[in-house]
């Protein structure tokens, strides 16, 4: 456990907690090891538990009727993933009713009793507000997301992506900001509605318009104020 309780401590999620509350979180947390590609929730799953991230990443997807795989979002340390509504607890399941988690990378996680996390959140509410914005900007990025998607070109579309990864994933470096997930082509076209194909002809114009360049399979923006010209106005606010 103690190192469960260092975890707990050490995640900006559970910031502030006193070395007894911590303790009590820890013992009420069982860890998973996940390696890549290793899924933890599949589409369908009536859930029952509530995941915290400790290191690595989960890729979010939903998966189509026809097959296809559209690439939500991307959790990282400190990001939660499960049962934090009781109604998604007592919700017949249903394989439109959630998401896919697999792990990207190796990843290790904090798994909690669905009804423990929310009775912990009720006596925490600097953890439940954290918990609460955490999801708010999740629903809204994707949201976006899909206005770009009705009403964006393909172009506009990649550029509008890049720039929501360097806010979400974005490490500022000298000269730009390293988008600090290895995604292939057809993961970034599984999040935008385009073909593995299209976003690397799209790259290619993007590259020799300054915008961006990929260094050893990393993103690195250059322009900013270019992918923010090329992405057009931003839709929804």
């Amino acid at each position: 456990m103690p190192d469960r309780v260092w975890y707990i401590k050490n995640l900006d999620l559970f910031e502030g907690l006193q070395d007894m509350s911590a303790m009590s979180v820890a013992g009420n947390a069982g860890e998973v090891l996940l390696d890549p590609k290793q899924i933890i929730t599949f589409q369908g799953d009536q859930p029952r538990v509530v995941y915290v991230v400790i290191s690595g990443r989960l890729q979010v997807s939903h998966l189509l009727p026809d097959g296809r795989e559209v690439i939500l979002t991307y959790l990282g340390p400190g990001d939660i993933w499960g049962a934090v509504d009781e109604d998604e607890v007592d919700a017949p399941a249903s394989p439109m009713d959630s998401h896919q988690a697999m792990a990207q990378t190796p990843t290790q996680l904090l798994r909690f009793d669905a009804a423990y996390f929310r009775h912990m959140l009720s006596r925490r509410p600097r953890v439940a507000f954290k918990i609460i914005r955490q999801l708010g900007i999740r629903k809204r990025r994707v949201e976006l997301r899909l206005i770009n998607l009705c009403f964006k070109t393909n172009l506009q579309k990649l550029a509008s992506l890049l720039l929501e990864l360097a806010e979400s994933h974005g490490v500022e470096i000298d000269g730009g900001i390293r988008i600090g997930l290895g995604l292939t082509h057809q993961e970034m076209g599984a999040m935008v509605g385009m073909t593995r194909e299209q976003v690397t002809k799209l790259f290619t114009q993007l590259r020799e318009s300054g915008a961006i360049e990929t260094v050893k399979g990393r993103i690195i923006l250059r322009d900013l104020d270019r992918l923010r010209e090329i992405g057009g106005p931003r839709q929804g606010g």
